[in-house]
């Protein structure tokens, strides 16, 4: 997959520029060949949207492959922004923070409670289900985020709004009901 990326980059035309005589002089212009795919490339560039395309891209910015965190973010934040993508193309915001969650585990393990995470999610989900309302299925992951989180408020909120509830993704029906219990007191402590 990430080798279809990268002929995708190479071969849109998104990666093309002149090298300058500063630049070969002082070594700049392979750093700038480097960046400069990662800065232009997305699906919008060929003249289309792809949830897949920008998943990928997505994929290839991250830290544990040729990009970092920042890069990673910055892009997903811009896909979010944009009104060209609907269906769960909102969400590739959340499953970045996901991914690098899981990357990070070992050396930020509060990687959920750290202050620029909560708000990419909840504008997200928000995005979301502001687009797709009818579609509940991802709710339970907008509860966990929130618990993860320590977003008190928030996951009073959201477990309300579950229509229905599937026990074993939140560790079973009595891990549900503590989580449901301690949301709520904290939710009603904090006001």
């Amino acid at each position: 997959m990430l080798l279809l990326c990268f002929l995708l980059v190479t071969t849109s035309g998104c990666n093309k520029r002149e090298e300058t005589k500063s630049e070969a002089s002082t070594g700049s212009a392979q750093t700038n060949r480097i960046t400069a795919p990662k800065a232009k490339f997305n699906s919008k560039s060929l003249g289309y949207t792809n949830w897949w395309l920008e998943w990928n891209k997505l994929w290839y910015l991250q830290p544990r492959w040729y990009g970092s965190e920042d890069e990673c973010l910055e892009a997903a934040r811009e896909v979010l922004k944009s009104d060209l993508y609907k269906s769960q193309v909102p969400l590739h915001l959340y499953h970045t923070h996901e991914s690098l969650a899981t990357f990070f585990k070992d050396s930020r393990p509060d990687y959920w409670t750290e202050p620029q995470v909560w708000p990419d999610i909840k504008a997200c989900f928000e995005r979301y289900f502001e687009l797709n309302g009818d579609d509940v299925s991802w709710r339970h992951n907008y509860v966990m985020c929130a618990w993860r989180c320590r977003q008190w408020k928030a996951l009073d909120e959201q477990i309300g709004k579950l229509t229905w509830v599937r026990h074993e993704y939140f560790g079973g029906r009595e891990a549900f009901d503590q989580m449901k219990e301690k949301a709520h007191a904290m939710a009603t402590k904090d006001q």
